[in-house]
């Protein structure tokens, strides 16, 4: 009976969001936006072109694509207004930098690709900063929702992309996974792709190509289905909606 539900369930949402052109392939109505956030201090980092490669996957099963580079933008420091006293924490931000442009962006969304450079076992600061920002989003959500109609975070897949030598990098995506899984987005399974450095090097590739050597083949493999997951997830959520479940009460 289960199995049943869930299959009328994921028909239905191929009947109300999707058609079929004359070659049996699916056409996307409700037009997803994936938003790229580039964090590094660079113009063009290798962590970047990752991102880049997942977000042209997304644009090709049907995904609507936006990249933000925050190394363009002025985005000032949190002021902590929230550990003052909550209320004080407001969306729009208090700042009248980029900020309150990037946080639109944000709520605008449907699924997020972060990529970033790592700094001493961290993501490069401004993916700190823009985090510390987005608690303006966090604290204000069913304000939000009740002007957009659209939970700001809670529910959005996301990934995170970073091209760096091992130690630093796994730390540096395990920090950042756990705070947007406290923030509500939806991590998408191996959420965190750690590209080595060394791999950007053509030499190194060849070598391994003639020695047979196919063990980071899951990465271009994860890059692919990443672009797929983020274009096509949320269109599993727009027919729930949190506001209207009652929570269970102990």
């Amino acid at each position: 009976m289960i199995k049943i539900i869930v299959i009328y369930i994921n028909i239905g949402l191929l009947l109300k969001f999707n058609e079929f052109d004359h070659k049996g392939e699916m056409k996307m109505e409700k037009k997803i936006k994936v938003l790229g956030i580039a964090c590094s201090t660079h113009k063009s980092s290798r962590s970047e072109a990752m991102m880049r490669e997942v977000l042209k996957v997304s644009e090709q099963y049907g995904a609507e694509i936006e990249i933000i580079r925050l190394s363009e933008k002025k985005i000032g420091v949190c002021e902590s207004c929230a550990s003052e006293k909550v209320e004080k924490c407001t969306y729009p931000c208090i700042h009248t930098d980029n900020t309150n442009e990037v946080l639109a962006k944000i709520v605008e969304c449907d699924a997020i690709a972060f990529s970033g450079a790592v700094h001493w076992g961290t993501l490069s600061s401004p993916f700190g900063i823009l985090i510390e920002k987005i608690t303006a989003l966090e604290n204000n959500e069913n304000d939000i929702w009740k002007k957009t109609g659209r939970e700001p975070l809670e529910g959005k897949p996301c990934a995170i992309f970073v091209s760096k030598e091992y130690e630093g990098a796994s730390m540096a995506i395990g920090q950042a996974m756990w705070v947007l899984n406290r923030l509500g987005f939806l991590l998408l399974p191996y959420a965190g792709v750690l590209k080595p450095a060394v791999l950007e090097k053509k030499i190194v590739r060849f070598g391994a190509r003639v020695l047979g050597y196919d063990q980071l083949d899951w990465i271009p493999n994860t890059i692919r289905l990443h672009g797929r997951n983020l274009a096509l997830l949320p269109l599993l959520f727009f027919m729930f909606d949190d506001h209207a479940v009652d929570e269970p009460r102990s």
